[in-house]
């Protein structure tokens, strides 16, 4: 999917899973594939129960996504998440992303959608379509 055929109707299952927590922490979230990444970031955070306190970031293959830095500390450079949509990376059947919350404690998330995303909602083990 492109953003040139994205439209709000387009609804993903996203299934948010905790790494590392015994049992397993998990939400399920349907979101518009329109939506930016950083309002995926508030959608987790309220899905969570979590207030938004931390910096955090996206990755997908080779590319990190989160809040605009003026200095880059060392970090990746990133692409801003408020200007890039869930449908840009999006991929068929499974996307699976890694969501970090909060460096300090290296609280991640994953995410994934096991359906074809056109088909489904997606699911979050950090994001997915």
């Amino acid at each position: 999917m492109n953003a040139a055929t994205a439209s709000p109707e387009q609804i993903v299952t996203l299934r948010i899973e905790l790494m590392d927590t015994d049992p397993l922490i998990w939400r399920q979230v349907e979101v518009p594939t329109s939506i930016s990444l950083k309002t995926l970031h508030n959608i987790i955070q309220a899905a969570m129960g979590w207030f938004d306190m931390h910096l955090w970031e996206m990755r997908l293959g080779g590319q990190v996504y989160g809040l605009p830095m003026d200095e880059d500390f060392g970090a990746e450079p990133r692409l801003d998440g408020a200007k890039v949509r869930l449908s840009q990376i999006l991929r068929p059947r499974k996307t699976v992303i890694n969501y970090t919350y909060d460096f300090g404690d290296f609280g991640d998330s994953w995410g994934s959608c096991p359906k074809p995303w056109c088909n489904c909602g997606g699911m979050i083990t950090a994001l997915s379509s």
